[in-house]
């Protein structure tokens, strides 16, 4: 078998030719590319311990633990509510500006764009983990920082979610299941840093500097994702698609038919998710948070 034989299918007319994934590379790329785009908010939710240290009543005497729960400020209570509001609105916001500008502003430039907004924000975080602050313009830098973030964040993943719609399901399956693991990296990234850190900053330095690292690793994957032949083939077909509907007219009226069947195809699978994420969010991290083990060591540098 050739070279050409063993890198294309080729359907049965002979006409469309389509490269193979080599080495299942795009489903990889979408892999990484989901841990990329839920990382930052499992970060945020999961990096309690420092955020409770900048928002301490820094007038306790020296050798007092400030993050005890006798010790809590009015700020360390409400952190993880405002934390979630500075979150889900601005990513609903997100999305529906994404949908606004998709039009006029390119796939590519939305996905490059709305990471690097996000590389910078995390670039801010880890900044601020060295800089001493007020607790007040901390606490609301903070909050504008993250909703910033959700907004470019909310771009990035339906901006994703397009170019995955003209691809093979698998590269959809690797996307996701890139999200669900990053739930689980931020875990894992949150103990070994408390374990391995002598401070609470110690601890938020080498915890967002992850994030910057994955959140870059993001970005170039973008880069290799738009040159490789794969997904160019795939692509283009959607560019000749989109042509020939234009040229068709009633483009807005087969668009609202074609909304509403999928709409209505999934809309069981929604509601559910719906219910699920109002519930969960509603508890966690917000009430969660505050909650005190029984068995509660101060002494501990897990107790937080």
């Amino acid at each position: 078998m050739s070279k050409t034989e063993k890198t294309f299918d080729v359907e049965a007319d002979g006409v469309d030719p389509s490269p193979k994934d080599r080495f299942r590379l795009i489903y990889i790329i979408f892999f990484f590319i989901g841990i990329g785009t839920l990382l930052p908010w499992n970060f945020f939710i999961t990096a309690n311990q420092y955020f409770q240290y900048q928002l301490r009543n820094q007038s306790l005497p020296t050798g007092v633990d400030a993050l005890l729960p006798q010790y809590r400020t009015e700020l360390q209570k409400v952190f993880s509510t405002y934390l979630i509001i500075s979150s889900v609105v601005p990513a609903t916001l997100g999305n529906f500006l994404n949908l606004m500008i998709k039009d006029w502003l390119p796939v590519y430039p939305r996905l490059i764009g709305s990471s690097a907004i996000m590389l910078i924000i995390f670039i801010i975080t880890v900044t601020f983990t060295k800089v001493a602050i007020d607790t007040h313009i901390f606490f609301v830098v903070t909050l504008a920082t993250v909703a910033i973030n959700n907004v470019a964040s909310a771009i990035n993943q339906g901006s994703t979610y397009g170019i995955l719609s003209v691809l093979p399901g698998s590269n959809v399956r690797g996307f996701l299941e890139g999200q669900a693991v990053a739930g689980i990296i931020a875990a894992v990234a949150s103990i070994i840093t408390i374990a391995a850190a002598s401070s609470p900053t110690g601890v938020g330095f080498a915890y967002f500097l992850i994030a910057v690292a994955i959140i870059a690793l993001t970005i170039f994957l973008f880069i290799v994702l738009f040159k490789n032949p794969y997904f160019q083939h795939y692509w283009s077909r959607r560019n000749v698609a989109m042509h020939d509907d234009a040229s068709q007219g009633n483009k807005i009226k087969k668009t609202f038919v074609n909304l509403f069947l999928a709409m209505n195809d999934v809309k069981w699978t929604g509601i559910t998710s719906f219910f699920i994420f109002a519930c969960t969010l509603a508890i966690f991290p917000s009430v969660f948070i505050l909650l005190v083990p029984a068995n509660f060591d101060a002494d501990s540098a897990w107790h937080s």
